[in-house]
């Protein structure tokens, strides 16, 4: 299976290697122009709009069709009225977080000032948890 799947690869690369030496200079900005844009559509468009519309399209449903969205939630056993009646403790750590620079800032102080001897192989969730997170978290009085 991979001598063939090789093989292919090889028998490819040999094909359009060919067909550039081929090209006319004056064609070759369009074949890599043309190349180019098939590419970012292939990998970056269609992939984008495909995450737009499925993400878009349960919060469509359920603010123009109602109905619709909750005899699918009950057809799959999802109760949508009991994200009303949460506590208000549960919703502010729901909506808790750190930025990706906070993320990245932390991870920087990780490795130097708070836990200096932090492997990424070897330290465990417990101890990043103990040794950099709990000492950072705690209440320090300006005064």
């Amino acid at each position: 299976f991979w001598t063939v799947g090789f093989a292919y690869s090889i028998g490819c690369a040999v094909y359009l290697s060919a067909f550039l030496a081929n090209l006319h200079p004056r064609d070759e900005w369009k074949w890599v122009l043309t190349c180019s844009a098939s590419l970012l559509r292939l990998l970056l468009f269609s992939p984008l709009l495909l995450a737009v519309v499925v993400a878009a399209y349960p919060e469509v449903l359920r603010r123009f069709c109602p109905d619709i969205a909750q005899q699918t939630a009950n057809r799959l056993g999802i109760n949508l009225g009991a994200l009303d009646n949460v506590h208000p403790k549960v919703k502010e750590l729901a909506h808790r977080g750190i930025s990706i620079e906070q993320l990245l800032d932390f991870y920087t102080k990780l490795n130097s000032d708070v836990m200096p001897h932090f492997d990424p192989l070897k330290s465990t969730t417990a101890d990043v948890v103990y040794q950099a997170i709990i000492p950072l978290s705690r209440y320090h009085d300006p005064a």
